[in-house]
């Protein structure tokens, strides 16, 4: 698997479960495997036993969301990482996925569910990205503006940021600080 042959590392996988039947990090390998072949049911059944052998596993969860998401299956991807987050409470990629999955599905719920990722996470600039396009998709642009710049404290060349603060400038009406902000961004693209 981690040199990229997933059908060879499917191989081992189905063996390690063999041996291991109750291992649910084997099932995990089993489903990652599958899901990167694109075998969703059989990825989901993997994930789904991992879960059931040990329902604490965040990896598991994590799978069986991003399985679900792969086949399409928003609302089954939502269900599996709100499940794992009630098991996993302190999971941040089970709280970043599910706020991006509830943003995608248009939920109200996304503003608490990002306000949980940020929380869980101050550092991480993607989840500060993730919410404050959220944000500025409800009109919010103050709350999304926060959000932009503390991505920039933490990443000062962050693209999105830039543009995120450029685009809001624009609507704003802040001539100046959108001109700025996209030759920053044209600086550091080039």
């Amino acid at each position: 698997m981690d040199r990229g042959d997933a059908k060879r590392g499917l191989e081992h996988a189905r063996r390690a479960t063999e041996i291991y039947p109750n291992y649910w990090d084997a099932f995990a390998v089993k489903g990652h495997a599958e899901r990167d072949l694109k075998l969703f049911a059989e990825s989901e059944a993997s994930y789904r036993k991992a879960v059931e052998l040990n329902d604490t596993y965040e990896n598991g969860w994590y799978g069986l969301g991003m399985t679900r998401e792969a086949s399409g299956d928003l609302p089954g991807a939502e269900d599996a990482f709100a499940t794992g987050l009630d098991e996993v409470e302190t999971s941040f990629p089970l709280a970043y996925h599910l706020a991006r999955i509830r943003t995608a599905l248009g939920s109200s719920a996304a503003d608490e569910d990002w306000k949980r990722a940020v929380g869980l996470s101050p550092g991480s600039v993607a989840a500060r990205l993730g919410y404050a396009g959220w944000l500025s998709g409800r009109g919010r642009e103050a709350d999304a503006r926060r959000q932009w710049r503390e991505a920039l404290r933490r990443e000062p060349s962050n693209l999105e940021a830039l543009k995120g603060l450029a685009d809001s400038d624009a609507r704003l009406g802040f001539l100046l600080g959108e001109r700025l902000a996209r030759a920053k961004i044209a600086r550091l693209s080039a």
